[in-house]
């Protein structure tokens, strides 16, 4: 049996504008990874979802946290879904911002992810970014300028946008990619 992990932040400390469709994206995606088309089980999903609520917000230690033990377990498929902001800082480096992410400390560096990816133990992993600038997701460090990815051998990697594109929020309370 596989895991995965759904993420979607629609608030976030100001001055970074809020989103509307996250939440619904993240919930949307989790339910249809968790079952089969015949309704039997699919994935063990995990759902986290921001909160307006101070001390309950999904900051960037808790979504490093959450990401690593993901790709700690020991399973034939690990998912990782994220839908909300994603920023590109000066140096080139790509982050999902967390919900209490500044513009000095944006939010989980993309390039994490890449060495919790290292170090798991699935067998077949896939990300689905739904963020601006999302096609950073597998570049190295201060990719930006050199425009270089390293996708591992059982990665898949589906992006929203490349890494110098915007994502778009929807009219239908999802995500124009999901």
């Amino acid at each position: 049996m596989g895991h995965a992990l759904c993420i979607g932040i629609d608030h976030y400390t100001k001055p970074i504008k809020d989103l509307s469709c996250c939440i619904n994206d993240a919930k949307q995606m989790a339910a249809t990874l968790s079952r089969n088309a015949d309704s039997t089980k699919n994935l063990h999903v995990k759902t986290l979802v921001s909160s307006p609520e101070e001390g309950k917000q999904l900051d960037t230690d808790t979504l490093r946290k959450e990401v690593r033990a993901l790709f700690e377990k020991d399973s034939e498929v690990v998912v990782l879904y994220f839908s909300g902001h994603g920023k590109v800082d000066k140096l080139g480096n790509g982050f999902l911002v967390s919900q209490t992410g500044t513009k000095e400390s944006p939010g989980l560096r993309m390039s994490d992810i890449n060495q919790a990816i290292e170090q798991s133990k699935a067998k077949e992993i896939f990300l689905i970014i739904d963020c601006c600038y999302s096609g950073f997701t597998g570049s190295i460090e201060g990719g930006k300028e050199a425009k270089i990815a390293q996708i591992h051998e059982r990665v898949s990697i589906l992006t929203a946008s490349t890494p110098d594109q915007l994502s778009w929020e929807g009219n239908n309370g999802l995500s124009t990619f999901t």
